[in-house]
């Protein structure tokens, strides 16, 4: 009998020790990494490190130190946080016109009528940088959601915009990039798009 209950207590410890590291392993920090994630989230925290300071935006260039983690922000409200490789000279066209060199927008998206033209003196220096534009509700085309704006460039080689994964928060679209060209934020105004 007395050994008959020493082996029900070790099944019995054997059964709640087992249970209990399943319900540690299943609340573990690495169980709950695995997150599904959209462009509609932003992937990296904004704004970046860095002392902001104000730009022209009406093409004047500025000069921005190597490694430095900076948000230039531009008369209209739209910043742009990037850290530059080595030293470059950038300038920012702000406009409310479809500029001339860029064609028309795709077929099956409309934009807020606001564009960027960014241009580094040297295009091959690398730039990493995250583009904001905010917006108002008087913005958005009618029956459109907040969430549909999307960043798009003007691809000068193949001679069409380009959608980029983008993210809306407190009424400001983001995206990230690597590249730097005529911007603009548009809204696709059926099903399909162009990214």
């Amino acid at each position: 009998m007395h050994k008959n209950e020493m082996i029900r207590n070790r099944i019995f410890l054997g059964t709640m020790l087992t249970l209990l590291l399943g319900v540690l392993i299943f609340n573990s920090p690495l169980q709950s990494t695995a997150v599904i994630k959209t462009t509609q989230q932003p992937p990296i925290d904004i704004p970046q490190p860095g002392i902001p300071f104000e730009i022209p935006g009406n093409g004047s260039k500025v000069y921005l130190d190597p490694g430095k983690q900076l948000i230039i922000e531009t008369p209209a409200g739209v910043s742009i946080s990037l850290i530059v490789g080595k030293g470059v000279n950038i300038s920012v066209i702000e406009g409310t016109d479809l500029p001339a060199s860029v064609g028309d927008l795709p077929g099956n998206a409309s934009g807020i009528g606001r564009y960027l033209e960014i241009e580094l003196d040297d295009p091959e220096v690398g730039v990493e940088a995250t583009l904001r534009m905010p917006f108002t509700d008087g913005d958005l085309p009618p029956g459109v959601a907040a969430d549909q704006l999307f960043f798009a460039f003007y691809n000068a080689s193949t001679g069409e915009w380009q959608g980029v994964p983008s993210w809306v928060r407190d009424y400001a679209v983001y995206a990230n990039t690597t590249h730097f060209s005529t911007w603009t934020v548009l809204v696709p105004t059926s099903p399909t798009t162009i990214f």
